[in-house]
């Protein structure tokens, strides 16, 4: 999965979510075959893996929670109150 697709698709539909969803296993992966194969740390490097729930988790929870917070900025910000206005 080449990482300028994901890159692109964040870029163009104004999304960080989904781009942290898609590269962060992406990263994991790299950093732990640097790991394993360059330092030869097998054994602690394998607990990055672990993260990945964690990560996706929290990404999707601050999403849709972003996204309330947004909506709910649009509806107050959308209502016009017009009644005790001065000069009646």
């Amino acid at each position: 999965m080449p990482v300028y697709y994901v890159t692109g698709v964040a870029i163009a539909e104004r999304r960080l979510a989904p781009a942290v969803c898609a590269l962060y296993p992406l990263g994991v992966t790299a950093w732990f075959f640097w790991m394993a194969f360059v330092e030869g740390a097998w054994h602690p490097a394998w607990a990055i893996f672990l993260t990945i729930p964690i990560v996706e988790c929290l990404t999707v929870y601050l999403s849709h929670a972003w996204r309330r917070r947004r909506r709910a900025r649009q509806q107050s910000d959308a209502v016009i109150d017009v009644e005790g206005q001065p000069g009646e």
